[in-house]
């Protein structure tokens, strides 16, 4: 009751604001669009790096003017954008400003309705997730705002919505929170009947439903991906339950599902009408491994086919998880046997390599398609850590000690990907200003994506709470010992950027990096919404 009243005090107190002070932004519109317009700069229509987000941007300036919390949010946006460009203290207090009018608008509209969800707030949270990514990635404040997004998409109910761009917001949204269900040990906000049913991929032949390729390779993605979480569930189910013939039913059969959409057939055009080889190596230590690297078309089609293949990579590790744990019930299953499962997983981790060196082309200034593409790339030392492990584990059974020279060459390759990849990922991390990962923790990680228990320094849950008028993000976690909670306020500066220590040690900073927020129903959300923004 006490946040409650909070809550209606706070919102009467906004809504006399609202009357007593009329808008008066701090430039006129034509010049908050010429801002905007100078922020995405002169890169051409599928070289526009915030295409990431969505081809929805390209809108905005058509809207600003007709939403006082929408022409807040891109002011914010562009005020956050001109902080990373030149981060002096001068420009982080006017963004800081811009972020106090942008959320107290936003929170106004969000917290005094009960109807749905406009087209206009979707847009307006996004802005704004972006906007605190651009403020600092370790803040771990867009991830308040990216939960905020799947629970306002999760039914799927919006109204005023903008059609040619709205399955593309869609498209840029879901997928931050499959990776950290994934992870996390959850079921994504999206595997629900609404958005199994949309998405649900048409024959190839039909004359009924006509799609772009991109539109099918899109829906296809989607419709696999969301119910990937799930999957990493029933398999931990499974192997934690090894007598429980069911679970292991279970398990496979939703396994085989997945895997028996052709997704390649669903993507191919796509791939056909997208994807260019050029004979350039992506960087001289790998030359003779990859001679070659792929160009695209344009940001959306690096996005849908690092997915595709990134996806393939997750399917695979499933599998492989399978096969090791169940070998005898996996070889009767309807599952691509462990050779076909190595092809198609080293050759996606081979194509999201290959696509690295075309993502850091597209802007050097404002490397955010190369962060998009930081977790696919991540996601590819998987394959070559599996196929370390498989030739280990082959030849620990071999009664000879010699290695057959092919299979030398091959686990070559993998430990020189490895590590190829692992250097490429701190990378980015070290663009962004994001504390770098050790191989250890990563390679835990993977394997707990892939369905094998999660280790105990990896969180089964994470909330945002407020606690004495700070905001603070709680760690649950649970081991042989029991189950404890770890605190981080949000509110004070990162920890240093250091490496991350021994896993044992704490999982703040891989929290910091990795993951966002997770389960918390919508009503959680608009009580968080309030303690944040009043905070803020």
């Amino acid at each position: 009751m006490d946040k409650q009243r909070a809550l209606e005090a706070y919102l009467w107190k906004l809504s006399e604001e609202n009357t007593l002070v009329a808008h008066q932004p701090s430039s006129p519109e034509t010049t908050l669009i010429a801002r905007y317009v100078g922020m995405l700069g002169p890169d051409p229509i599928g070289r526009q790096p915030f295409e990431i987000l969505g081809t929805w941007i390209q809108s905005i300036p058509s809207r600003i003017g007709s939403n006082k919390m929408l022409d807040l949010a891109v002011e914010f946006l562009v005020d956050s954008y001109g902080t990373f460009r030149d981060d002096t203290h001068s420009r982080r207090k006017v963004a800081k400003a811009s972020k106090a009018k942008a959320l107290k608008e936003l929170q106004l509209v969000v917290m005094s309705t009960n109807t749905n969800t406009t087209y206009d707030v979707l847009l307006a949270t996004k802005l704004h997730y972006a906007a605190e990514a651009l403020l600092g990635l370790d803040t771990m404040y867009h991830a308040i705002h990216a939960f905020g997004l799947a629970e306002l998409l999760r039914s799927g109910s919006v109204s005023d919505v903008d059609d040619e761009h709205f399955w593309d917001l869609i498209d840029n949204t879901y997928i931050d929170d499959v990776n950290e269900a994934i992870l996390a040990g959850r079921t994504s906000v999206y595997h629900n009947e609404f958005y199994l049913s949309a998405t649900y991929p048409p024959p190839i032949d039909s004359d009924v439903i006509i799609l772009s390729p991109s539109q099918r390779a899109s829906m296809a993605i989607m419709h696999v991906f969301i119910q990937c979480p799930y999957a990493v569930s029933l398999v931990r189910h499974a192997i934690s339950n090894p007598d429980d013939a069911n679970a292991l039913a279970t398990a496979m059969s939703h396994m085989e599902r997945l895997i028996q959409i052709d997704l390649s057939q669903h993507v191919s055009e796509l791939m056909q009408t997208s994807v260019s080889a050029v004979p350039i190596p992506p960087s001289p230590d790998v030359a003779d491994l990859m001679p070659d690297t792929l160009e695209f078309s344009s940001v959306r089609s690096m996005i849908l086919c690092t997915r595709y293949w990134m996806l393939q990579t997750v399917l695979c590790g499933l599998a492989d998880t399978l096969y090791r744990h169940f070998p005898i019930e996996a070889g009767l299953s309807l599952l691509p046997s462990p050779q076909q499962l190595r092809i198609i997983d080293v050759d996606s981790a081979i194509h999201i390599a290959k696509s690295l060196r075309w993502a850091a082309s597209v802007s050097q200034d404002l490397p955010l398609v190369t962060l998009r593409l930081h977790t696919p790339l991540q996601m590819t030392i998987g394959p070559w850590h599996r196929t370390i492990r498989g030739i280990s584990t082959q030849r620990s059974r071999s009664s000879s000690p010699d290695i057959h020279p092919e299979i030398a060459k091959e686990l070559s390759r993998a430990e020189r990907m490895k590590a190829w990849v692992i250097g490429q990922c701190n990378l980015i991390h070290i663009q962004w200003d994001v504390s770098v990962v050790d191989e250890q923790p990563l390679l835990e990680a993977l394997d707990t994506m892939a369905g094998e228990k999660i280790p105990d320094w990896l969180p089964v849950r994470v909330r945002f709470e407020a606690e004495d008028g700070e905001m603070v993000m709680k760690l649950d976690y649970e081991n042989k010992t029991g189950s404890y909670t770890e605190k981080i306020d949000v509110n004070t500066e990162p920890p240093p950027k250091t490496r991350t220590p021994h896993p044992g040690a704490t999982g703040q900073e891989w929290q910091r990096k990795y993951l966002g927020v997770q389960e918390l129903p919508l009503r959680h959300w608009k009580e968080l919404m309030l303690d944040f923004w009043v905070v803020a």
